[in-house]
């Protein structure tokens, strides 16, 4: 359980960055989508992102799943497209 803790911290202070303003089903989604723990979505935990996302009603999310453009939202979201979703990237899709 302290990991899980230790990784809800680093997510929301980013090293000594400014902290980020998810909710809690927010946070939930990314720690299971982030399969090891590096504190970053890649393209195949996405999938999972979106799915715990869409479960606790995210609309984006929702639409992505229903239609599966995973790839498409996934490319959307990577801004500096370096195969990776950081947290900051996921919050200026807010």
């Amino acid at each position: 359980m302290p990991y899980r803790v230790l990784l809800l911290l680093t997510l929301l202070f980013l090293a000594g960055g400014p902290a980020y303003s998810y909710s809690s089903s927010e946070k939930n989604a990314f720690l299971k989508a982030d399969a090891n723990a590096d504190r970053k979505i890649d393209r195949a935990e996405f999938p999972v992102l979106i799915e715990e996302l869409a479960a606790s009603g995210a609309e984006k999310a929702a639409s992505v799943k229903k239609w599966g453009i995973y790839g498409m939202a996934f490319s959307k979201i990577d801004t500096n497209a370096d195969g990776i979703i950081t947290p900051p990237e996921l919050e200026a899709q807010r």
